[in-house]
């Protein structure tokens, strides 16, 4: 059966949101979209965390993130403030 669709999903490309086309944010409106982070503690862990999500980009001095990372980052790490952890 090459080349035959089975239709297995009825899920078109457009109805998927890719996170890479979420527009990246900056520490101080992240740290206002996760609930018991501080700035400081974003940004500290930016410095020392290895888990911390990876810029992608920058404006002026501040690093850009993507806030579906950063709420990753925000639920596994212990001293973020946020308990819910995922895999």
């Amino acid at each position: 059966m090459v080349g035959r669709d089975v239709g297995i999903s009825s899920v078109t490309a457009e109805s998927v949101e890719d996170p890479a086309k979420e527009p990246p944010v900056g520490f101080r409106s992240a740290q206002q979209e996760l609930p018991g982070t501080t700035l400081t503690g974003v940004r500290w862990a930016r410095r020392n965390a290895p888990a911390f999500a990876h810029p992608v980009g920058k404006a002026g001095a501040d690093y850009l993130c993507r806030l579906d990372d950063l709420r990753l980052w925000a639920r596994n790490c212990p001293r973020s403030g946020v308990q819910k952890r995922e895999r």
